[in-house]
Parts: C-alpha cells; structure tokens; sequence
C-alpha cells in the first residue's frame, strides 16, 4: 500500500472503532475541530430556527462519508461532484473538501 492510503486506512478505523462525539444528536467524526467563525443560528420564519454548525477535519472526504453512512444507516445520501450530503430527521451533513481534509456543515432544525 501507498502511505497515504495506509494513513487514510488508519484514520477510517480509528474513527470505526472510537465513539464519536454528538452535537444536536448528530455524530461528529473524532478529531474534528469546530470552527467558531462559521455558523450559528438563524430564523427563516417564525418556529423555523436552525443551527448551523461547521466542522474542519484532517480527513479525505470519502473517509468521512463513509463514517456518516455507518452511523446514519437510515439518512437519504445524495452526492455532486466531491460534495455528499446526508438528510436525518434531525437536521442535515454537508461534507466538501477542505484542501487535503474535510469541512462538515451540520444544519440542524428546523426547531
């Protein structure tokens, strides 16, 4: 193998056999970082608030939709170009590249 396909290989079953952290009830992949200055709330009409929330991850974005398909067995998944998407009852996941990594877009609501 590669050495970056036996690191990519690592990082996926580090993240397989660790319990990944939750926010609004959706997993978050280990190791991803919230960033601060992306995101937050925002009403599009009255009982329609949504949270947005945005992660950065030094991880391919094919590793990382594969770690939302395993937990979110049930969620509709929907590809274009490098971009996939992932729809819950919860909220919806963005994942698009980030240079060599992944940002995660989290929409939750709405609420």
């Amino acid at each position: 193998m590669l050495p970056a396909r036996i690191a990519a290989l690592a990082i996926m079953l580090a993240m397989a056999g660790s319990a990944s952290a939750q926010d609004h009830g959706i997993p978050v992949p280990d190791g991803a970082r919230k960033n601060p200055s992306l995101g937050g709330a925002t009403t599009l009409a009255t009982g329609r608030n949504y949270t947005i929330l945005v992660y950065e991850l030094e991880t391919a974005p094919a590793a990382v939709a594969e770690f939302y398909a395993s937990r979110l067995p049930d969620a509709r998944r929907t590809s274009e170009g490098e971009e996939a998407r992932f729809a819950t009852n919860e909220g919806t996941i963005r994942i698009v590249p980030l240079g060599a990594g992944t940002r995660i877009t989290l929409t939750i609501g709405p609420r």
